[in-house]
């Protein structure tokens, strides 16, 4: 495999950024060194890394793994899922609802009951060789592409949260009604791996696009994928290490947000949890531009007021798939009160993933 034969400066920089990364303070003028320094081989593997890729169709519901070549093609039809996997998530779940401490009454265990006596094989490893399935694993170890149609960003799993179904629905839909055609200034807030913005850029032909997050570890695939994005089609992007607004002075025609937006108690400021670039982005957006895009979920419906200038561009079922909640007992029961609470999930009794929600893209003016 590629990165057992050679040394990769992109694994070399992510770990020195996360060996000196405290409470996302690390200076921009860090994270800038680390790139300059190693500017040659970044972009160098970066080359290479293109034969291992995934490709997202939203409009055939496929999701295509390349592996030097080889093509693995999963049809996610039926669970509209980047890697949809459930090996793990099933017994879990299982466990969880059959937990006597959990209270009985629970309308969400009274659904699921038809669910639990069901037995599913699993999307992935049912309908792959040993072989497809190596080479999808190998994919996920190293630093690798994901696209959305002709366009590609690069991340490396665990470093930071990769471009996934809510992100190929966020630009499908902004690009199917060309709601930022006449734009020409544009800010992707908690931008991760770059992809909203840098997409917007390529799609709408953008002068000017500013990229911000306040994690040190996106920032650094923020700059690396607007370098490759010169590269390959001569967009030019600014890129930022903020929280939220603290370092963003100017004014944007649009905002398009994409942030973590499920709620778990005392994960603020993970990559997959929390709901406060979302809430800031909601309250806030008013002073920087006139236009705000951002996603979210129906789970997060009883903490983010809707108000009469909020336009629901689109929105699509997906199984709620997170390991760090459905195999964790004690986050499990939380967010199993949590739904019971505001009831805005979905049961799936004939789906190898029981419980739903509803990712939103609305438009705020």
């Amino acid at each position: 495999m590629w990165v057992q034969e050679n040394m990769s400066a992109i694994l070399e920089v992510v770990n020195k950024l996360a060996s000196i990364s405290t409470d996302y303070e690390v200076p921009e003028r860090v994270v800038n060194e680390l790139f300059e320094q190693n500017r040659e081989r970044l972009l160098s593997e970066a080359e290479e890394l293109k034969d291992y890729a995934i490709k997202i169709d939203v409009n055939e519901y496929k999701v295509r793994f390349y592996n030097k070549g080889l093509e693995v093609v999963v049809d996610i039809s039926n669970y509209p899922l980047l890697l949809p996997c459930n090996c793990g998530i099933a017994p879990s779940v299982r466990a969880v609802l059959r937990c006597e401490d959990l209270e009985q009454k629970l309308s969400v265990k009274k659904k699921l009951s038809k669910w639990l006596t069901m037995r599913f094989p699993c999307p992935l490893h049912s309908n792959l060789s040993e072989h497809e399935l190596e080479k999808v694993g190998e994919i996920f170890k190293i630093p690798s592409f994901i696209y959305y149609k002709d366009f590609g960003v690069i991340w490396h799993n665990g470093s930071v949260w990769p471009p996934s179904i809510d992100s190929a629905l966020f630009v499908n839909w902004i690009e199917e009604k060309a709601y930022l055609k006449e734009h020409r200034k544009v800010l992707d807030l908690g931008a991760g791996t770059g992809f909203l913005g840098l997409y917007a850029a390529y799609a709408f032909d953008l002068e000017e696009v500013t990229l911000s997050d306040f994690d040190p570890l996106a920032y650094f695939f923020s700059l690396l994928n607007s370098e490759l994005a010169k590269q390959e089609h001569g967009i030019e992007v600014k890129v930022v290490l903020s929280d939220a607004f603290s370092r963003i002075n100017e004014k944007y025609d649009a905002i398009l947000c994409n942030p973590p937006y499920l709620p778990v108690a005392g994960q603020e400021g993970s990559p997959i949890f929390g709901t406060r670039l979302l809430m800031e982005a909601a309250s806030k957006y008013h002073h920087y531009t006139k236009e705000l895009y951002l996603m979210f979920s129906s789970l997060t419906l009883d903490v983010l007021e809707l108000g009469k200038n909020v336009e629901i561009i689109g929105k699509e079922m997906v199984p709620f798939r997170v390991p760090s909640v459905l195999l964790n007992t004690e986050v499990f029961c939380h967010y199993l009160a949590e739904m019971e609470e505001n009831l805005n999930y979905f049961v799936k009794e004939d789906n190898p993933f029981p419980v739903w929600h509803e990712v939103m893209l609305t438009k705020w003016w």
